[in-house]
C-alpha cells in the first residue's frame, strides 16, 4: 500500500550553529518544501504523523483524502520530478554526512513513487489502499484527539474535519473504481485474494463502520453547544460513506467475480484467478 514514513524532525530548518557544510541550509529548505508537499498529497500519512504541527498550510489536511485521479497523479509526478532535480543539483560535496544520507533517501523515495505510478501503474490495482485509507485516516484522527476536562474528546474543528474526510469518501471511491477499470483494460489487476479480502469483505466492514460505529463514537465523545450539529454532520457523512462502500463492494463483485460468495480463486472470473504473489 502507499504508506510512507518521514521524520518531521529532519524536515525542520536547521540553525546556523548546526550547519556543518556550505550546502546544508539550502538542503534544509528544499527538504522542508518537499516534505510539506508530500504530506499535502498524502493526507492520511499527514494525519498519522501530525503534519499540521509542521506547517500551517497543512492545518486542514485531516479533512481530505488522497486524490488518485489520473490528472492529479500526472501533476504530482511532475512536481516530484522537479524535487528530484532540486535534490540532484545539490552537490553532495557541499553537504554534511547527515545531509548526504538524507539526500539519498529523498531521491530514492521520489524514484520509488515515480516507478509505482509510471512503470508499475500501481494505482490501477491498489484495491487494498483504496479500501483501507479512509478508515485508517478517520481512525488516526480519533486516536489523536485529546480528552477534554468534561470527558469529551477533540474540538469542534477536529470533528468537522472527521466529517469532511468521511464526506470525501464517495468521490474517492468513484476514482478508485475508474482506476481499477483502467487496470482491467491494461490487464494490471489485483491478486484474487486482495479482491476478496479488501474489495468484498473489508469494503462491507468499512460500510458498517461509517454507518454505525463512527456515529456511535461521535455521540459518546462530543459534548458542548455544537454537539447536535456535529453529530448530525457525522451521521450524514458516515451514511454517505457507507453507501459508497457498499456500492464499491458491488462494483468489485460485478467486475471481477462469478460467485461473490465463493472461498477460493474459482469464485472469480477466469482472467482474474492468477496467483500474483511470488
Amino acid at each position: 500500500t502507499e504508506i510512507y514514513t518521514l521524520s518531521l524532525h529532519d524536515a525542520l530548518p536547521i540553525s546556523a550553529a548546526a550547519a556543518t557544510a556550505s550546502g546544508d541550509a539550502a538542503f534544509a529548505r528544499t527538504e522542508r518544501a518537499y516534505v510539506v508537499y508530500f504530506l499535502g498529497q498524502f493526507p492520511v500519512v499527514a494525519t498519522y504523523l501530525g503534519g499540521a504541527a509542521l506547517d500551517s498550510s497543512l492545518v486542514d489536511v485531516d479533512a481530505r483524502l488522497r486524490d488518485y485521479a489520473p490528472a492529479a497523479i500526472t501533476a504530482e509526478d511532475a512536481k516530484f520530478a522537479d524535487f528530484h532535480k532540486q535534490f540532484t543539483d545539490l552537490d553532495p560535496a557541499g553537504l554534511s554526512p547527515r545531509r548526504r544520507i538524507d539526500r539519498q533517501v529523498a531521491l530514492a523515495q521520489i524514484e520509488f513513487l515515480l516507478h509505482q505510478h509510471q512503470a508499475r501503474k500501481y494505482q490501477e490495482r491498489s484495491v487494498d489502499s483504496y479500501v483501507d485509507e479512509p478508515f485508517r485516516g478517520v481512525d488516526f484522527q480519533l486516536q489523536g484527539m485529546a480528552q477534554n476536562a468534561d470527558g469529551s474528546y477533540g474540538s469542534a474543528a477536529d470533528w468537522r474535519r472527521v466529517a469532511g474526510r468521511a464526506g470525501n469518501v464517495p468521490q474517492y471511491l468513484l476514482i478508485a473504481e475508474e482506476q481499477l477499470d483502467a487496470g482491467i483494460k491494461d490487464k494490471n489487476t489485483p491478486d484474487w485474494r486482495l479482491l476478496m479480502a479488501y474489495g468484498l469483505k473489508s469494503a462491507r466492514a468499512d460500510a458498517e463502520y461509517f454507518a454505525h460505529t463512527l456515529p456511535s463514537i461521535a455521540r459518546a465523545r462530543i459534548k458542548g453547544a455544537e454537539r447536535d450539529e456535529l453529530v448530525r454532520a457525522i451521521d450524514l457523512a458516515g451514511e454517505s460513506a457507507a453507501h459508497s462502500y457498499r456500492s464499491f463492494a458491488e462494483f468489485i463483485a460485478e467486475r471481477f467475480f462469478v460467485n461473490p460468495a465463493g472461498k477460493d480463486a474459482s469464485a472469480l472470473k477466469p482472467p482474474f484467478r492468477a496467483d500474483r504473489y511470488a
